[in-house]
């Protein structure tokens, strides 16, 4: 019998459709994310995430792990929420399939909202974080010793960054992730040592404090 616990330090939850319009703030609601099920020149249904009026990414391109192993001739980019393991947006099911698949626990990624910093807007960039952050760690509170959020973060504004992380540690959030891509630079705001210097004095006031 292993004396070791298996841990996944990279899996990944798929965003519910209400995961933003049923948090963001009154007055940024009517700009929030939202799922809708649209239809291919063939008539096929699909779900995809439209922003602003724009779709700016299929539930399918998120929801087919492992099919590259399998059979990548498959993969496919058009899927419907019904067709997403219950395991992906639940956190008891969760359990039941990485105990399948002999994993004891997992730290836990966002799928669609890794695309979301593509989002020019600061404030809605923002607000995007916190919702999923908030939902993130709701998803992990009833098995908290099981599955680890790590929380969204706009390093637009470096204080504003370290302020949401203290925000979300004391939700039980044990770490961040920040993009390093084009995107910020195209934004007018590169990604350099003094920006992450100032969020890294913003993480390690946190740690003392939380």
């Amino acid at each position: 019998m292993a004396d070791y616990r298996i841990i996944s330090a990279d899996s990944h939850i798929v965003e519910p459709p209400d995961m933003y319009t049923a948090r963001f703030a009154p007055k940024l609601r009517n700009r929030a994310p939202h799922m809708e099920r649209r239809k291919t020149p063939a008539g096929r249904e699909y779900d995809a995430w439209m922003l602003e009026g724009q779709q700016v990414g299929t539930l399918g391109a998120v929801m087919q792990a492992g099919q590259r192993f399998e059979d990548p001739s498959q993969i496919d980019f058009l899927g419907v929420w019904e067709d997403v393991r219950k395991g992906a947006y639940d956190a008891a099911a969760m359990l039941v399939e990485n105990e399948e698949d002999g994993i004891w626990g997992s730290v836990l990624q966002p799928s669609q909202g890794l695309f979301w910093y593509r989002v020019p807007d600061s404030e809605l960039l923002s607000e995007i974080c916190r919702c999923y952050n908030d939902w993130i760690a709701d998803f992990c509170k009833p098995h908290p010793d099981r599955l680890k959020g790590i929380a969204m973060l706009n390093v637009d504004d470096p204080d504003a960054a370290a302020s949401e992380l203290e925000r979300v540690a004391k939700l039980g959030i044990v770490g961040s992730f920040i993009p390093v891509g084009r995107d910020r630079v195209d934004r007018g705001r590169e990604i350099d040592h003094r920006l992450l210097g100032a969020l890294l004095a913003g993480v390690d006031a946190v740690r003392r404090r939380v």
